[in-house]
């Protein structure tokens, strides 16, 4: 699966992206980036709940993938994990702040044309 490295880090798959761009028109492309970003931000507000930080990310993990931000997506999908155990549930949610971090900078980026 084609993928660019940004600047920032993260992983995007630009051919799953533009599939999903091709299918659903810009405008809907455009929600479904809003959305996204809506919940990176969601997410980083469910603090210490960690049953609400674990459906927050197992949604957060399949919009991510369905976008193409591959490294988002596996964080995500780590983050949900170490909430239902005794996991590396810090470092975890650091991950996916870093991860989510890069990628509003890249759905930025995507949106200024």
């Amino acid at each position: 699966m084609p993928t660019e490295a940004t600047g920032e880090g993260t992983d995007f798959d630009r051919e799953t992206f533009e599939a999903l761009n091709a299918l659903l028109g810009e405008e809907r492309i455009e929600q479904h980036l809003s959305t996204f970003e809506a919940m990176l931000t969601d997410l980083y507000g469910n603090g210490a709940d960690r049953e609400a930080l674990a459906k927050a990310a197992h949604k957060l993990r399949s919009v991510a993938g369905m976008l193409g931000f591959i490294r988002v997506s596996e964080r995500a999908g780590e983050l949900e994990e170490a909430c239902g155990d005794a996991g590396d549930f810090d470092g975890a949610l650091e991950r996916i702040k870093e991860a989510g971090d890069a990628a509003s900078s890249h759905v930025r980026r995507i949106k200024a044309g």
